[in-house]
């Protein structure tokens, strides 16, 4: 095991939901968040070392299954089960646009680099590009490739263009060239569903958790992946990195209750934290000054993490 790679330490834990906790979205440069949950509320609020202090709730009625800032922190937007997104500026949290997105449920949201794009995934089998103007318009491109449910986003500078990353239960991911709107290779592991997707820019790799417990790793340019970690025997449900002394660090977690920390220089798991009984974790985010790693649970409860 690498040396000086100690375990994630819990910092606290705070009830946020009354139902199952589902979406994780950190400010780019602020120590606010957001998180969801299906009790149909979003929790907006400041965290520090004791806990996240509330700034705004919200009761949309509805189950929020998607949340995301925009990477200059001035947009704040949400997606639904039913397939709706709500844009509102930040941090005035003035409403900013409403629309009917997708015919299914909406799984993940991310910005393009730049802000250009708003970038959506769903259960309706395509992804989509949307332009919201300064009065709330919208312009968009569905993206079609996939014949199952698109599952997460993964949006990158590489090679001089701005490209996404769509990961899918069919077994796939797609990368795209968003600016047109179209697919540039798949990404097949061998009939495992694809359940997310990371950018490690300082390796230039992208690593897949796939639904048998592994991680992937893949140079854009080779047709095969180039390494692989066996992580468990259950399937992943989220990963986030982590930059640590500069060491490349890979958070996974799945339905082993588990969080597990992957070293991808030395390519091994190098810590793991247990102890959440059959309390799922629903999804994992790394703060932009990587300070903190947060998991949002079936228990309504939001824990932040560090590494000591």
């Amino acid at each position: 095991m690498p040396e000086n790679t100690p375990p994630l330490t819990l910092a606290w834990t705070q009830k946020i939901h009354d139902g199952w906790g589902m979406k994780l979205a950190v400010h780019p440069f602020q120590n606010e968040l957001g998180t969801t949950g299906l009790d149909g509320r979003i929790l907006l609020g400041t965290y520090d070392g004791q806990g996240v202090t509330e700034k705004k709730r919200f009761d949309l009625k509805a189950s929020i299954t998607a949340l995301a800032f925009s990477r200059s922190g001035r947009l704040l937007v949400a997606g639904t089960h039913r397939g709706r997104i709500i844009a509102w500026h930040y941090p005035s949290l003035e409403p900013l646009s409403e629309w009917k997105a997708h015919r299914g449920e909406i799984t993940d949201l991310q910005f393009s680099p730049g802000d250009k794009y708003l970038l959506s995934a769903s259960k309706d089998e395509t992804a989509a590009r949307w332009e919201i103007d300064l009065e709330g318009s919208v312009r968009s491109i569905a993206l079609h490739g996939h014949i199952g449910w698109v599952l997460s986003l993964e949006s990158f500078r590489y090679d001089d263009q701005d490209v996404l990353v769509t990961s899918s239960h069919d077994c796939t991911a797609i990368l795209w060239n968003i600016q047109r709107g179209e697919p540039l290779r798949d990404f097949n592991p061998d009939e495992e569903e694809i359940v997310d997707a990371v950018w490690c820019a300082a390796r230039q790799l992208l690593l897949t958790g796939v639904g048998e417990g592994k991680i992937l790793a893949w140079d854009l340019d080779k047709i095969r992946p180039i390494w692989n970690i066996d992580v468990c025997k259950y399937p992943l449900i989220a990963l986030a990195l982590l930059i640590h002394q500069k060491k490349n660090l890979l958070l996974a977690t799945g339905w082993d209750f588990s969080i597990h920390i992957l070293d991808l220089d030395s390519r091994c798991e190098v810590g793991i934290t247990r102890g959440f009984g059959t309390n799922l974790i629903h999804d994992l985010k790394v703060d932009a000054d990587e300070n903190y790693a947060f998991s949002v649970h079936t228990d309504g409860c939001l824990r932040a993490w560090h590494l000591k």
